[in-house]
């Protein structure tokens, strides 16, 4: 893409790709462990580490509900937004990132419920990372 004069991975040096700066380098595989034992920890799930849940976001090993699985989704993108600000430059994404992160969102989707007269769902969806942010 032209992003770099190199096709090294900035953070280990094997050969870069898509695949290799979303999942294979090792700090972006510490990096989605530490959100799957995250989420674990938010929702009171198992939840799994495995490339079709974490990339695609394939929840099908999982029984959630339809507030979870909301929360799940927006969690996966933001940890891969994450990952994509980080990718070609020599930082390591940490999951303090993905964390601070996920507050901005959420106080879009706060506003839009009040809007929409909505803030039941929003509570539903964003309740226990609140309680988790405040436990912390």
């Amino acid at each position: 893409m032209g992003l770099s004069d190199s096709n090294q991975c900035a953070t280990c040096n094997a050969t870069d790709s898509y695949i290799h700066a979303f999942w294979l380098c090792t700090h972006t595989l510490s990096f989605w462990l530490a959100i799957a034992k995250r989420l674990s920890l938010i929702l009171d799930l198992s939840i799994p580490m495995k490339l079709s849940f974490c990339l695609l976001g394939d929840l099908s090993d999982i029984t959630v509900k339809p507030s979870q699985k909301k929360f799940i989704l927006i969690s996966l993108m933001i940890a891969k937004k994450a990952i994509l600000l980080h990718w070609k430059n020599c930082t390591k994404v940490s999951i303090t990132q993905w964390i601070y992160m996920l507050p901005n969102h959420s106080n879009m989707e706060q506003l839009t419920s009040t809007i929409k007269d909505k803030t039941e769902q929003y509570n539903q969806i964003w309740l226990p990372f609140i309680n988790f942010l405040k436990e912390s």
